[in-house]
């Protein structure tokens, strides 16, 4: 008889147990506050001694409960009343299914139409009754790449998009040196092809324009003013690893270290002193911006580009974007407003992330583990100032100089101010465009840009003047592939000392 009565005690237990499992799935739990918050209203009621708030420790407190009760149906009801009285407390702030899938569609985050590159070159886009050159319908350009043309990708190779600093060295990338310039209103494919290979084609630059739809929307408006605010944190707070170029540029996620002592592991970046909540928080703000880029280029470009990197990741058994603050895992989270979208299940990101503001890089080459078309950047905010400076142009020779122009006549020049500047004839549209050398094109940034191209090709940004950009990105960077295959043969894949402190301008 006595066994019995155990046995039904038991078995209500574990109902209840269950039960609030359920409850706890049901909300999305991710975190210690979260069980927190709900240990609380337990311990509130009935008086219960605190554990270690983990999930473990919840479960030995609801057990606890349980087995010091003399009534045991109605220490059922009133964790059932606490389960949803903290469940609708936790609900508060959450989107519903409904509003995330809302939100999903609205901004492209998932796939409507998946195509291959194959298919968007024989005529069958995302929608084929889409204008050419939008989004769903992008432009094709066959376009072979001239690896002659243009500078080497020497250190300090300036790109300009005129001729506004006549007296420097500034490379001017424009339609007259040959360039393709892609306007702001224009999406478009550059695609090549093997002639001794039957069929083999790729894709060399992609380039999406109006990536968070066409249209005003809260929506749109709600995620743009995210995404700046969280690259504001990040640059704010973060090491930049670009300290020699203009503007500011951050890295989240794993790194390889000072170039003296490669180590693999996750990349030290804070230099302010803030409390754990807050890095947490900043961290989960930095690791969506990288994953909403990430779901965009997974929805929009050919599915050839985003095979490649996945199948390349698996092989070489890269973690995803984590932090020091944030473990490796699924999901992610979006706040906007007062809001919270979580997508607790999402695979993450590629490992490793940047989130730049204002920034502007020289001609350069990335050396990457992934081959071809696979780096992606995404512009979340652009302006351009409607004010110019005064022209520092007078031409006079300044003193100060003795340099020798060679870019631009082959021979010695005056020893002109080379930063002398005439503002009055910087770009309408202004600068801090991408510029893929071999490949003779100039991608003209606006908001909601999002491209992939090829890093190892000599690539770089021009001149801001008077441009304001806020891009998150991800690239593929042989040597933190490399630092991870050292550190999977003989040491622990995690934050080592030294791991984030590299300062690339030096490597």
């Amino acid at each position: 008889m006595g066994q019995d009565k155990d046995r039904k005690k038991q078995h209500i237990a574990n109902q209840v147990l269950k039960y609030l499992d359920g409850c706890l799935s049901g909300i999305d739990v991710t975190s210690e506050e979260e069980i927190a918050a709900f240990v609380k209203h337990m311990n509130e009621i009935r008086g219960v001694l605190g554990e270690p708030l983990n999930y473990v420790g919840f479960q030995q407190q609801l057990r606890f409960c349980l087995n010091i009760a003399q009534s045991t149906p109605s220490i059922m009801s009133v964790l059932q009343d606490v389960a949803q009285k903290t469940r609708a407390h936790l609900h508060k702030n959450l989107a519903s299914h409904w509003e995330k899938r809302s939100l999903v569609y609205k901004l492209n985050l998932a796939k409507k139409n998946p195509r291959t590159l194959a298919e968007f070159v024989a005529g069958y886009p995302i929608d084929p009754s889409a204008p050419v050159g939008t989004l769903f319908n992008p432009r094709i350009v066959w376009r072979s790449r001239d690896l002659s043309f243009g500078p080497a990708a020497a250190r300090n190779v300036v790109l300009a998009d005129t001729d506004s600093r006549p007296n420097s060295d500034d490379y001017v990338c424009s339609k007259a040196n040959g360039f393709y310039r892609v306007p702001v209103t224009e999406s478009v494919i550059f695609v090549d092809k093997n002639d001794g290979e039957a069929g083999k084609i790729w894709a060399e630059l992609i380039v999406l324009r109006d990536v968070f739809g066409d249209e005003e929307s809260d929506d749109k408006a709600q995620i743009l003013e995210w995404f700046q605010r969280t690259i504001d944190d990040a640059v704010n707070e973060r090491r930049n690893v670009r300290p020699n170029h203009p503007g500011s540029m951050v890295q989240i996620g794993w790194n390889a270290g000072p170039f003296h002592a490669r180590v693999f592991g996750l990349a030290k970046s804070y230099t302010k002193n803030l409390n754990e909540e807050t890095r947490t928080a900043h961290d989960l703000d930095a690791i969506a911006a990288i994953n909403v880029a990430w779901a965009l280029t997974k929805a929009v470009t050919p599915t050839d580009v985003t095979h490649i990197i996945e199948e390349a990741l698996a092989a070489s058994g890269m973690p995803r974007i984590a932090t020091r603050d944030v473990p490796e895992g699924t999901g992610f989270r979006i706040i906007l407003g007062d809001k919270t979208y979580s997508f607790p299940l999402y695979d993450r990101a590629p490992p490793e992330g940047y989130l730049t503001r204002d920034y502007s890089a020289s001609l350069h080459t990335d050396p990457s583990y992934i081959p071809g078309a696979c780096a992606i950047s995404l512009n979340v905010g652009r302006r351009v100032d409607t004010e110019r400076p005064p022209p520092t142009f007078s031409g006079a020779v300044s003193s100060r100089y003795t340099t020798r122009s060679h870019s631009k006549h082959g021979q010695a020049s005056a020893a002109a101010d080379p930063l002398a500047d005439d503002t009055a004839k910087w770009p309408v549209e202004g600068g801090g465009n991408f510029v893929d050398m071999s490949l003779r094109v100039v991608v003209v940034q606006a908001t909601g840009t999002l491209f992939v191209f090829d890093p190892s090709q000599r690539h770089g940004t021009t001149r801001l003047c008077g441009a304001h950009n806020y891009i998150a990105a991800f690239t593929f960077s042989s040597r933190i592939k490399e630092a991870f295959e050292k550190a999977k043969k003989g040491q622990q894949i995690e934050a080592e000392k030294g791991a984030g402190d590299g300062n690339f301008d030096f490597e």
